[in-house]
């Protein structure tokens, strides 16, 4: 008996000694410490009004060295936080509490990736990205010539895996504008040879830097980049945060305007602790102090909002909730809430999430390089990103938290904004003439002139025309409910009243759910609605 509660206690003293991962942080940094930014970075910072200050500075080499004898491994150190981060045994962590240079020391919780939603279009069936496109207007305002030129996009993810030997991304390489690469999980694997694990990240860069016209144009095909592996998919760990922050202090070092990624942090962690709620105001997990941090040095943060919104978690995900951090939400092809977009508000009752983009049904391209449907606000995001990459390119001196609110502005619920959509999605007519300093010019509403019955019906409609004050060019487009075109017409409504026939009959197209779309000059839409065939 003895014997056995001998072993027993000694069991519980060595799980008790188990090392775990901390931050430290130190009370200062070192006189004369060098500045850790490249002169692009330091330029980039001019031009934006972003001062030089502490952050800026490297971390005491001495202290890390301290550190590093004392415990069990050493990750590196943080400028932006003054701190360094270690796995240490519970005795080693009594010891650097001695050091008088050691401000404090905070354990780090286990992270994990939030999954990814995907579908698949039926075999055969025709993608295109205009409707992902056309839904912030980003089709016009590329036929202009804004297209992120000049613009520099740091994308964080898992992997890239053969992204560099696509066709669709050759533009790309041969202007030289891949600028850097790095692998914070794996420093001796490349960011393109990442396997099945980095589909992902993958995916998510062809939905800003692709381009294979006329079925595929990423959002930004003309920015630069910098790509960044901060996921292991293999393991969950207390270090995903972590690098996270690493590799935003990387991008803040080599100038980049915009930070992008499709990830975040919450529950239904297997190791550690998951994160709560309450963690959610914007200033306790590491990655949002990270965001915001990253905000203040002049990057706007685009992140995705998560796709928790029919799970029992709900809300937003870690660095979502930051509140200098661009959270987008979802919507399908049809502009309505998609059902998987994390919900606000965050813990402290700010609108989160602040704007929405197509996440349902986006087109993107595999690695494989053919074109799949995906959902998740991980497409979401970086349609946002790149969109904000084209308007800042429009003038490239408003500072990150200017056009940060301006987007806010554009949104089309921004008299109105709520926890599923935030401000609503962006439009880049508006963007466009609030920058140039011009006036908005007059759309037609017909949305409260126009009447499509009977609806559900048989495929025969009518549409029922009440404007007397002018005759109206336009279009009229049929989609299924994957998005497809099926149908096409032009359609002129003559300035009185009138009803006119819509038949669809002869397409014999089978019972549910179509979407009807009226453009009116320009491809502005001026109405949508859905039909629905029942016999």
């Amino acid at each position: 008996m003895k014997k056995i509660l001998f072993l027993f206690l000694a069991l519980l003293f060595i799980a008790k000694a188990k090392a775990n991962y901390y931050l430290v942080y130190f009370t200062n940094k070192a006189p004369h410490a060098k500045v850790c930014l490249s002169e692009m970075s330091q330029a980039m910072r001019s031009r934006k009004g972003v001062k030089l200050d502490e952050k800026d500075l490297a971390v005491s080499t001495n202290y890390c060295s301290l550190i590093k004898a004392t415990c069990k491994t050493y990750f590196g150190a943080s400028r932006w936080l003054n701190a360094v981060c270690i796995k240490a045994e519970p005795k080693q962590v009594e010891q650097l509490k001695k050091f008088n240079f050691v401000a404090k020391i905070e354990p780090i919780k286990a992270s994990k990736l939030i999954p990814l939603e995907t579908a698949e279009l039926a075999p055969g069936a025709l993608l295109s990205s205009n409707t992902q496109l056309e839904m912030l207007e980003l089709d016009r305002l590329h036929k202009q010539g804004y297209t992120g030129k000049g613009m520099k996009i740091a994308v964080f993810d898992n992997g890239f895996t053969k992204v560099d030997v696509l066709g669709p991304y050759k533009h790309l390489y041969r202007d030289g504008r891949i600028l850097q690469t790095k692998n914070f999980t794996d420093p001796s694997r490349s960011v393109y040879q990442m396997g099945s694990d980095g589909e992902h990240g993958s995916r998510v860069f062809s939905v800003l830097a692709a381009l294979m016209p006329p079925n595929f144009v990423g959002t930004a095909y003309d920015a630069s980049y910098y790509l960044a592996v901060t996921e292991d998919m293999t393991r969950e760990s207390e270090l995903e945060e972590w690098n996270w922050l690493k590799a935003a202090e990387w991008a803040d070092s080599l100038g980049t305007d915009i930070i992008s990624t499709s990830l975040g942090y919450a529950t239904n962690f297997t190791i550690g602790s998951d994160h709560i709620y309450e963690e959610m105001d914007g200033k306790t997990t590491i990655i949002s102090r990270a965001a915001n941090l990253a905000a203040s040095r002049g990057i706007l943060v685009v992140n995705s909002a998560g796709n928790e919104g029919q799970n029992k978690w709900r809300h937003i995900i870690a660095p979502a909730d930051a509140d200098s951090c661009l959270a987008v939400g979802a919507v399908d092809a049809w502009q309505n809430y998609a059902s998987f977009s994390s919900t606000g508000p965050s813990f402290d009752g700010r609108i989160k999430p602040d704007v929405a983009a197509m996440g349902g049904l986006t087109i993107t391209l595999l690695p494989q390089g053919w074109l799949k449907t995906g959902q998740g606000t991980s497409f979401a995001c970086p349609m946002m990103s790149g969109f904000a990459a084209c308007i800042w390119q429009l003038n490239p001196s408003l500072k990150n938290m200017e056009l940060f609110q301006l987007i806010k502005k554009s949104g089309n619920q921004a008299q109105n904004p709520d926890t599923f959509l935030g401000y609503g999605i962006p439009s880049a007519d508006s963007l466009y003439y609030w920058i140039k300093g011009e006036q908005l010019p007059a759309r037609v509403n017909i949305a409260n002139r126009l009447t499509v019955y009977p609806n559900p019906g048989n495929g025969l409609f009518e549409i029922a025309w009440y404007n007397y004050d002018e005759t109206v060019q336009t279009t009229l487009e049929i989609y299924d409910s994957q998005g497809k075109e099926i149908y096409f017409q032009a359609q002129t409504f003559e300035a009185n009243y009138k009803t006119y026939p819509l038949d669809l009959r002869m397409l014999h197209l089978r019972k549910g759910l179509y979407y009807l779309r009226i453009k009116g000059i320009d491809n502005v839409i001026l109405y949508e609605n859905k039909l629905v065939i029942c016999e």
